[in-house]
């Protein structure tokens, strides 16, 4: 076949158009320290990028999640621990009521420490993480433990968790039930990381309030200490039950802190891999691109002097 000059130039044309191309890709992953700079560039790769991106999103958005757990379950278990801490000393005091040697005198004024401790109890479980009562259900915008118009009776929610005898108020005591908090901490987890206080404190005659009013009032009665000794005893046994439902509710909180410390780490090794793996894939190593860049100048000015050599000489040429 003959080779005709024109075929020559056309030919050197492109490739010295594949050549700076060629630069100018490698000019521009240096300029946006990306390889892909293009969807062209690497579908392949563009594919995985962004499995990689929305991965690592999702699992971003799970350690924020744990974060707001973490808040809620730290400060639930800090407020069990408080109230743990108060029921002891109420069934301290409650011993210390029972003993033959105190006079009625002696039971009112344990009786007024007694009240100190109730609302103290009732303090605890009113806390707040931010703005959210964490032991309110899914009305955490209000205060749930308030008195009643008789000053004594402690309602969650309105509601008197001690009279499950009337029909109405039960309904509505059932249906406050199971209302924790839940975050989605993993694809298809939900966490619940509070409890209401409902469930610490009980219903029925095993509420915790019921309990205490109805100890301070049997050591405000006045009655022979024989008596009051006997009904303090099973006010006791009460007391200690009621306690053993809140250890449960803070080994409850515990198991939630220490489920949010394994997810934390787990999620955090995903985020160092998923980051690693979206590098490799996207993020240039620059020395490799720089000696990949001198490389492609050095060829297009190869194929600049080899044209300038291919190209016939003119008759300008001649006559210089």
């Amino acid at each position: 076949m003959r080779i005709t000059n024109n075929m020559m130039v056309n030919s050197l044309l492109t490739n010295m158009q594949t050549n700076l191309t060629k630069m100018s890709q490698y000019t521009s992953q240096l300029s946006s320290n990306r390889k892909i700079v293009r969807l062209s560039d690497d579908p392949v790769g563009v594919y995985n990028a962004l499995t990689a991106r929305q991965r690592l999103a999702r699992y971003e958005q799970y350690q924020r999640n744990l974060v707001t757990a973490r808040s809620w379950a730290e400060q639930c278990e800090t407020s069990l621990e408080e109230i743990s801490s108060k029921m002891a000393a109420i069934q301290e005091e409650v011993i210390n009521a029972s003993t033959n040697v105190k006079t009625a005198s002696d039971r009112e004024n344990i009786a007024a420490l007694m009240s100190e401790l109730r609302d103290t109890v009732k303090d605890a479980l009113n806390t707040t993480v931010g703005d959210q009562f964490i032991f309110a259900g899914y009305n955490t915008s209000e205060q749930p433990l308030t008195f009643a118009s008789d000053g004594t009776t402690i309602l969650y929610n309105g509601l008197d968790l001690s009279n499950i005898s009337d029909a109405a108020n039960l309904a509505s005591i059932q249906a406050e039930s199971g209302q924790s908090l839940q975050l989605e901490v993993g694809y298809g987890l939900q966490m619940d990381v509070t409890m209401t206080a409902m469930d610490v404190v009980g219903v029925g005659e095993n509420n915790l309030f019921k309990i205490l009013n109805d100890t301070i009032d049997l050591m405000n009665s006045g009655q022979e200490t024989s008596e009051v000794v006997d009904a303090l005893s099973g006010q006791l046994g009460k007391l200690s039950k009621a306690h053993n439902t809140i250890t449960s509710s803070l080994v409850r909180a515990g198991a939630v802190s220490a489920q949010i410390d394994i997810l934390d780490e787990r999620y955090a090794e995903d985020v160092i891999n998923y980051t690693q793996i979206r590098s490799n894939i996207e993020d240039i190593d620059s020395a490799e691109t720089i000696m990949d860049w001198k490389m492609a100048e050095a060829v297009y000015k190869q194929s600049l002097s080899a044209g300038a050599r291919a190209i016939l000489p003119t008759l300008m040429d001649f006559l210089q």
